[in-house]
């Protein structure tokens, strides 16, 4: 519902700011105007070869080929599974910074380890049955009507791709739509983990009573000290309960301006892509990673301590816990692709003598 908000609010600013928009979005329009001249002129995305030049002696010919690719093999569609590859594909690679979200969603409160509970209320476990039914819907008609099978894709097996699709199409015609509600389930707890610890920090912590009480008698003394030197009147001080709304459903909006941008720029990029590769999901990676906010201290280590205890180290253990074994899972990831890289070469049939090596 959120989503649908924003939306709608974006369309009736923009209608009501029209000519300022418009103004703003002039350079990009520009750009995009020239791009698609030059895919007319050229009769698609990749430069193809240019026509052969005669000198005036008709003897000479030059001939000039730039390649950014086969362009045959490289022209432009529509192929909207890209956006259902692309959240195993983050899921895959960042899968640390997701466990501690998904064993908060799947684990019952009641079994749920203490330095591992960070508070979820149970609407925020679950997506709401409605919209998980039309989503899903769509992800299988994208399926069933928009796979496009490259046919680089199946026809080099040096790539991990080719064998990820082997196991999607060659296995049985169900296996590509039994695959659907992983897509869904990936792409729901990515888009969650950019709201995991905003959602949490809305939430008041439990705090001390020794704390509390300290803090309310230096309170009270600095009150009479300033009612002292000045008896005036003190201003109203706005509720906690109405600050801590205010700031939530700013953070909200927040998040979901970001998420709706980030996936309209990310669906513009891949899905005129036919050719499936990671390379094609780096730059969206590297931007929903960059804007994930810190992983949440669980609430039974959120209140003030002392620096330098037991209490914060396991405290900060926790929330680095995820960072960490990122870093070994990308050391592990970058390992083993060297590893089979440099030792695991083979050769083919109709190349011998030439070492074929397998690569992302």
């Amino acid at each position: 519902m959120n989503y649908f908000k924003v939306c709608l609010s974006l369309l009736l600013v923009a209608f009501r700011n029209l000519p300022l928009v418009i103004i703003s979005a002039l350079p990009y329009i520009a750009i995009l105007a020239v791009f698609g001249l030059f895919v007319l002129w050229n009769g698609g995305v990749v430069l193809g070869k240019f026509q052969e030049l005669e000198d005036t002696y008709k003897n000479y010919i030059m001939r000039i080929i730039v390649y950014l690719g086969h362009k045959e093999f490289h022209s432009a569609g529509i192929h909207l599974p890209q956006m259902l590859y692309i959240w195993p594909y983050f899921a895959f690679f960042s899968w640390p910074l997701l466990l501690i979200l998904l064993i908060n969603l799947i684990t019952p409160s009641a079994y749920l380890p203490k330095f591992l509970d960070s508070g979820l209320a149970d609407k925020q476990k679950f997506p709401r049955m409605l919209p998980m039914i039309i989503i899903i819907a769509f992800m299988l008609l994208a399926v069933h009507f928009n796979t496009i099978v490259h046919p680089f894709t199946l026809a080099d097996n040096r790539h991990y791709v080719f064998y990820i699709f082997r196991i999607l199409l060659r296995y049985h015609p169900a296996v590509k739509y039994a695959v659907t509600p992983i897509y869904f389930i990936c792409a729901w707890a990515i888009l969650t983990q950019l709201g995991f610890s905003r959602s949490l920090e809305a939430q008041t912590p439990p705090v001390d009573s020794s704390l509390i009480y300290r803090s309310a008698v230096d309170t009270e003394k600095r009150e009479v000290e300033a009612n002292r030197k000045s008896p005036r009147e003190a201003p109203p001080v706005p509720k906690p309960e109405i600050v801590s709304e205010v700031q939530e459903n700013e953070q909200k909006q927040l998040h979901v301006s970001f998420v709706l941008v980030w996936l309209i720029s990310t669906s513009l990029s891949v899905i005129t892509a036919p050719l499936v590769e990671p390379r094609y999901f780096i730059i969206p990676w590297v931007i929903w990673r960059l804007h994930l906010p810190q992983q949440p201290i669980p609430p039974k280590y959120q209140r003030r301590r002392a620096p330098y205890t037991m209490e914060s180290f396991t405290a900060a253990c926790i929330a680095n816990f995820p960072r960490l074994l990122e870093t070994m899972w990308f050391v592990v990831v970058n390992s083993i692709t060297c590893y089979v890289f440099l030792f695991n070469g083979f050769e083919w049939p109709q190349e011998p003598g030439k070492v074929q090596r397998f690569m992302w």
